[in-house]
């Protein structure tokens, strides 16, 4: 955290790296949602992806998808702070007269041949933030695929109970094979759950064009109410 607060990063990248860190265990790891991050840094899910795109690219952040679990993301401080910030304290000590007699040496005993050796590994999770494996989504038991984070989904699973019309297992089931389908044609499933739920009343899921910003609202079929 105290080298995120020296980085001279942009103010949208730093805010997004404060909050990793703030997440972070010893070992710069941790796998907090989208949209966990989005609401510590009060911006929208896309612009949170951009900012760890915009990262990822400089190596300040890497990501480490694992499937069916959330993303694991490494931070690498020696990519936003100077090299000045890990140089070794200075010995401001004076030189001792050269008359002094020499410090006394202190011997350790070597540790015998057949001595155990004990290696602590870093958790590969962060203690504090601990969450059970993610197989199945939830109640919904459906499968998550290997290129859709779980946070994710898990926003749109949320936004559709918080309109009124949540997920059953079978309309989850036809939303997956519908991201699927966008998935295939081009469309980036990440951007087009966040573009339905940015809607605020969207229950279905669209293909991303270029000019997504000017498209209005398709109209919806009996099928797509059923997702």
């Amino acid at each position: 955290m105290t080298l995120a607060w020296k980085s001279s990063l942009p103010a949208g990248q730093k805010m997004v790296l404060l909050a990793l860190c703030d997440n972070a265990n010893d070992q710069g790891e941790c796998y907090p949602s989208v949209t966990m991050l989005a609401a510590k840094c009060s911006m929208g899910a896309r612009t949170v992806q951009q900012h760890i795109s915009d990262m990822e690219a400089s190596q300040i952040v890497t990501r480490e998808m694992r499937t069916g679990r959330s993303t694991v993301y490494h931070i690498n401080p020696r990519k936003f702070c100077t090299p000045a910030d890990f140089a070794p304290p200075q010995n401001l000590h004076p030189t001792p007269a050269e008359s002094a007699p020499p410090p006394p040496q202190i011997s350790h005993p070597t540790p015998a041949d057949f001595a155990p050796i004990t290696i602590k590994e870093p958790s590969i999770e962060p203690s504090g933030t601990r969450k059970p494996k993610v197989g199945k989504a939830g109640s919904l038991n459906v499968s998550i695929p290997e290129w859709l984070d779980d946070g994710v989904w898990q926003s749109w699973v949320d936004y559709r109970k918080a309109i009124k019309a949540p997920l059953s297992p079978q309309s989850a089931k036809l939303c997956l094979a519908k991201l699927e389908q966008l998935r295939s044609e081009g469309s980036d499933p990440v951007e087009v759950i966040n573009n339905s739920i940015m809607s605020g009343k969207w229950t279905g899921l669209f293909p991303i064009k270029q000019d997504a910003a000017a498209r209005p609202a398709p109209s919806r079929s009996p099928m797509q109410d059923v997702l």
